[in-house]
């Protein structure tokens, strides 16, 4: 009997007739992230689909805000993609923070994160098109991983621990927030 790997396994159970409302979903995010730019990409999350209506998480409410206004161009960019018709979207900033799954901070306000060079939206298109596809939990972690080496590039080295750290810190604290809060 020959081994399979783990990602082997799970696209063969994933196949299975019971997992049909898992496989739109996955559909789902594959067709969001070619849907909408970068930035909106890293700014929202696709939570579920609750008959035929999309729940979408963002970053923040003034982003919530205007998707709303942008759901009829969304929803006609995405329906050719999916198998099932969506017949609407819904966006809100309130589970933004309890299903963290795309690189965010919860601490810092989003004129801090305009400033700093560091942010999301610093991340280039062409930069995301390397990122691996996938929906195996080794692609979603290598994809979380690229990110974090991507934003952290040029960050300057906190003095005690040597970790890459924010300049807002470093101006702050002389040294990283965990560091800072450990001493």
């Amino acid at each position: 009997m020959a081994m399979n790997s783990l990602g082997e396994i799970l696209e063969e159970i994933t196949k299975l007739p019971a997992y049909s409302r898992h496989q739109q979903y996955f559909q789902l995010l594959k067709s969001w992230k070619q849907v909408v730019d970068s930035k909106t990409f890293l700014q929202t999350r696709p939570l579920y689909i609750s008959r035929n209506i999309l729940y979408v998480a963002t970053h923040s409410s003034p982003l919530a805000q205007t998707l709303s206004l942008q759901r009829l161009r969304l929803l006609s960019l995405l329906n050719p993609l999916l198998s099932t018709s969506l017949v609407d979207i819904r966006f809100s900033s309130a589970h933004w923070h309890t299903s963290q799954s795309h690189v965010s901070s919860s601490k810092l306000n989003i004129s801090q994160y305009e400033k700093d060079p560091t942010t999301v939206s610093s991340l280039d298109p062409s930069f995301l098109n390397q990122l691996p596809d996938g929906d195996t939990p080794e692609s979603a972690f290598q994809r979380w991983a690229m990110i974090i080496q991507y934003l952290n590039r040029d960050l300057p080295l906190c003095p005690k621990c040597k970790s890459p750290t924010p300049e807002f810190e470093l101006q702050r604290w002389h040294v990283c927030a965990y560091c800072w809060s450990r001493s």
